[in-house]
């Protein structure tokens, strides 16, 4: 038995025996300990007050004080929060009190400095550190406590510096999004079941107090109770997802609706009807045909005639998002249909550079002729990559293109430079738009991928909306995953197929043969290169 120091609940008299509840606490302190018998990491995804921190230390106190040559570090946020003598928060305290309070005949002899707790007896030390990039780098230990981790800022570093340290690293957090390595790691840990490394979900329904009175509620089956209600009452929305539901995308100050974008899914969410890529000319970029593949990064929610091609009844508009082509963000196409206003094509490619990009959309644009055969009406980012994706749009000789505006003017005209800009200002107002235009239903988006990335956009601490991703724009393991840009490809469709469509003048056609048309086709093979691949440009 040991003692616990708990202000909150016990005011008048908060140092009391703790006394573990069976339910939920003795078989996560089993846990722990296994973890550190086995050389695994585990993760502790938790409700606030459910005695986790406390959990960890009891382990590592005993294992301290009963184990030989037994090596520990705890790491915080900074350095107070895990060693300051005068604060009952920080860690070391907690394992002071411990000691404090075991029979003087139990405690070894010891040493104990900043950030030192050494066994004098049998050779066990536990050591303190902030997690800062360089946490933990160096050394060798029996095990590791990360305490709130996803609120550190340098989480992916101190991931990739505490591998080698430990075969044990214990991770302990309450959910604050999803732009962050807590929650990355858990993901990982989930989708790769391989029984070495585990999850221990701490949810308030566990506590024997806390789930007295439990019920459902009628509309969103989510579990409640009398002192749920009451902690309700007390928080904002983003504070129940994350104190008290472990509900990752709810503890973020979301901006998308998640019930408007949850109907959205449950009414017109479904497959493609077609997932695979399109064959073109590689000088003329000219459709050739599309082909079926269940791995194809590009997906249609509408049928093709039998000679592949897209009804020609309609009018289509085409949005994309430009990434780099280096793996670490997809660029990404939506299509839609001016018609219906619904969405009818979706691509991304991670590795595809912005100037082949730009071949495949024009080809892309060019296959969407639609009833005038002009082609779709097409709007991109011109940001960034955005500005050499939009070089190889115009030497591809493609101008059914939007043109850049200043839309805080009333009298909107579009300028000479094709594109899209994003500044805080328009991407709030292109983001603003098209949440109306879900919410509302006027845009209808069957893209379950892209409505569930909706909700990973949160506001910005300066007041702007970013995909909870860019907190953690640093992450060298964001590879290929997706960081809003389906949303902004989508956003940037919506914006098309409500505008009134300016298009530029059709330029003179070259007379074949001339200088100008060998020219244009020796641009067209230059930016083409000689060894990619025509089919699918990856």
């Amino acid at each position: 038995m040991t003692w616990t120091y708990s202000p909150k609940e016990h005011p008048t008299s908060p140092i009391l025996p703790m006394m573990t509840w069976p339910q939920f606490q003795d078989v996560t302190l089993m846990e722990i300990n296994d973890s550190i018998e086995t050389g695994r990491d585990s993760l502790i995804v938790k409700t606030r007050d459910m005695g986790a921190t406390w959990m960890v230390l009891l382990v590592y106190e005993w294992r301290w004080r009963f184990k030989n040559l037994q090596t520990f570090k705890v790491l915080s946020m900074t350095e107070d929060e895990v060693d300051k003598s005068d604060d009952p928060d920080c860690l070391f305290w907690k394992l002071d009190f411990i000691i404090k309070n075991m029979p003087s005949w139990m405690n070894p002899a010891m040493t104990r400095n900043h950030l030192l707790l050494s066994n004098e007896d049998n050779g066990s030390t536990i050591v303190g550190d902030s997690t800062t990039g360089d946490a933990g780098r160096g050394g060798r230990k029996t095990s590791m406590f990360l305490d709130e981790f996803a609120s550190v800022v340098e989480g992916q570093k101190i991931l990739a510096a505490t591998a080698d340290v430990t075969n044990c690293r214990i991770f302990c957090s309450t959910p604050k999004g999803t732009g962050n390595a807590f929650y990355k790691r858990r993901q990982q840990i989930l989708q790769n079941p391989d029984g070495r490394e585990n999850v221990i979900p701490l949810h308030w329904t566990l506590h024997p107090e806390k789930s007295k009175g439990l019920y459902f509620d009628p509309d969103t089956q989510k579990p409640r109770s009398p002192w749920y209600d009451g902690e309700a009452r007390r928080r904002s929305p983003q504070e129940v997802g994350q104190e008290l539901d472990m509900d990752f995308l709810g503890s973020d100050y979301q901006y998308f609706n998640v019930a408007a974008l949850d109907d959205m899914t449950k009414v017109y969410g479904r497959n493609p009807a077609l997932v695979g890529d399109i064959e073109f000319d590689a000088l003329t970029l000219e459709f050739k045909r599309f082909t079926k593949d269940n791995n194809g990064p590009l997906r249609l929610w509408m049928n093709l005639d039998v000679y592949g091609k897209p009804p020609a009844d309609r009018e289509y508009v085409l949005g994309a998002d430009i990434a780099t082509g280096t793996g670490a963000t997809p660029s990404t196409l939506c299509g839609g249909d001016r018609k219906t206003s619904e969405k009818i094509l979706e691509y991304a490619n991670s590795r595809i550079s912005p100037e082949k990009f730009a071949l495949y959309a024009v080809a892309i644009a060019r296959w969407l002729a639609g009833a005038s055969g002009r082609g779709a009406n097409f709007i991109w980012e011109a940001n960034g990559p955005g500005r050499i994706f939009g070089q190889g749009v115009i030497t591809a000789g493609y101008r059914n293109i939007y043109y850049r505006t200043d839309e805080r003017r009333l009298n909107v005209k579009p300028t000479d430079f094709p594109g899209w800009w994003a500044t805080p200002d328009t991407k709030l107002a292109l983001l603003g738009e098209y949440r109306r235009a879900l919410g509302e239903k006027l845009f209808i988006n069957r893209s379950i991928l892209a409505l569930e990335e909706c909700k990973a956009f949160i506001y910005s601490p300066q007041g702007g909306v970013n995909h909870s991703s860019a907190q953690n724009s640093s992450d060298p393991s964001a590879s290929g995953e997706n960081h809003g840009d389906h949303v902004i490809a989508d956003a940037l469709c919506w914006h098309q197929l409500r505008e009134k469509v300016v298009v530029a003048p059709v330029p003179q056609v070259a007379v074949e043969g001339s200088i100008a048309w060998r020219r244009m086709k020796r641009r067209m093979t230059d930016a083409a290169g000689k060894s990619w691949k025509t089919y699918g440009l990856r």
